[in-house]
Formats: C-alpha cells, structure tokens, sequence
C-alpha cells in the first residue's frame, strides 16, 4: 500500500509542471513583450516631443536675440539721426554756419548707422568697437547722440581698464546706447551721467539723468508697439549672466545700473 501510493505522488505532477501553467508563463511573456515594446515607443514619442520642443525654443530665442540686436543697431541709430536733424533744423534757420557743420556730423553718424545695419543682418557684431575699446567706443556712442541737442554728459571711467570678452563688451555697449537715448527721447533730460567702472570681477555700467524719472509701474510694463526698451535691456544683462536695476520716481530722473561678469 505504501508502495503504490508513493508511486502515486511521484507520478502527480507539480503545480508548476502542469500545462496551464506552462499557458500562463507563455502569456505573461507575451504581454510583458507588448508592454515593452508600448513603453519603448512611448520613451520615443516623448523625446521626439522634447526634442522638437528644445528646437522650437531655440528658434523663438534666436527670434528675440534677432529682433534685440536689430532694435540695438537700426533702431538707436536711426533715431539718434532724426532726433540730430530736427535739431539741426532748428539750428539752420538762426544759425545756418552751424547747421551746415552739425549736417556734415549727422551724415557721418548716418554712415555709421549703415555700417551698424550692414552688421547686424550677417553677424550681429558691434561695429562700435571694432579697433576700440569698450570706453572709447561708449563715449563715441554717446557723443553721437547728443550732436545738436542742449544735453550735456559727463563720462568717467574707474578701475583697471582693460579688454574684456566680446559678449560683456558688446552687451555694456548696446544697453548704455539704449538708455542714453531713453533719457534724450523720453525722459528730456538736461544732463546724463555715465559712469563705467571695472571692478576686480565684473564690469559696472550706470546711466543717471535729471530727466522727468518714471513710475515703478512704466519700469515694470511689458514692451509695447515694436519697442523693446527696458525689457531688451534685461534680457541683454541676463544673456550676459549679468544683472540690471533701474532706480526712478517720477520728477526725480533715472538711474540704469547694470552689473556684468568680467571673467
């Protein structure tokens, strides 16, 4: 008796011997087959995504980076020109010696501007400071603009001056040209101060004017009609890794203080 059912259990098979069980794995493999392959082609879906994102983001920074650059050279340029001529125009009718002379400036400013367009559309390099350093080339800027108007400037210079990466060099250029003309256009200054100064890591760039100063709300508004003013020059500070703080009230003029790293 004890022999036949010994047999008995040896020749019963084990749970995981059985057919359905061998079903059941053949399944699960299948499945687990299904389920890979799902996952695989979602891991691709979402890079594809991320990637065709990261392009898109790129192409919309290089638009703004664009649209910033051309508002730097034709924009500036240009409306120095216009506001030169109109004051040249009122120059010319008491004064016509001096007009014909201040006409000759403008012309030569407006070559610049050209030279500043021609620049921008194949390379967005500052022409400003090709042969010049970053001082030299501010102080021309700045000299241009106020050809023919009653405003004076005063530009000092503190520090080691040295050169510095083209990136910072053109990024200090581009916003005190920005917020010079902010003061002669909008703010009717009677005087603007610049003041650039090298510090042992980073380069300082301030504009003062005495001109009528805004509310903390025009500082913070987004840019409206094509112009990008205040938010530009943020977004240049920023491109830079740097950083730019304005200080105004109305009645009480502006001061633009950016904060550049020069290593």
């Amino acid at each position: 008796m004890a022999t036949w059912l010994g047999l008995q259990r040896f020749h019963e098979a084990f749970w995981y011997q059985t057919i359905w069980f061998r079903y059941a794995v053949i399944f699960f493999i299948g499945v687990s087959s299904v389920l890979a392959a799902v996952l695989v082609q979602r891991r691709r879906h979402l890079l594809a995504e991320q990637a065709l994102k990261s392009r898109y983001d790129a192409m919309l920074a290089e638009r703004a980076r664009i649209a910033q650059d051309m508002h730097d050279t034709l924009l500036q340029g240009f409306t120095g020109i216009t506001m030169q001529l109109r004051a040249i125009q009122r120059v010319l009718i008491r004064r016509p010696n001096e007009g014909i002379a201040a006409l000759e400036t403008v012309l030569t400013s407006a070559d610049g501007a050209l030279r500043d367009a021609r620049s921008a559309i194949w390379d967005m390099r500052a022409v400003e400071l090709e042969g010049r350093d970053l001082p030299d080339a501010l102080e021309g800027a700045v000299r241009s603009m106020m050809t023919g108007t009653s405003v004076s400037v005063d530009l000092s210079i503190r520090g080691d001056r040295r050169p510095l990466s083209p990136l910072i060099e053109t990024t200090a250029l581009r916003i005190g040209r920005e917020a010079v003309m902010n003061a002669l256009k909008h703010a009717d200054a009677r005087k603007v101060d610049v003041r650039l100064e090298y510090a042992q890591r980073s380069l300082i760039l301030e504009i003062a004017d005495d001109g009528e100063g805004m509310s903390p709300i025009a500082i913070e508004a987004p840019p409206s009609n094509g112009h990008l003013g205040i938010s530009g020059m943020r977004a240049r500070a920023q491109q830079a890794a740097g950083t730019l703080d304005i200080t105004s009230q109305p009645g009480s003029g502006t001061t633009v203080r950016v904060r550049l790293p020069s290593e």
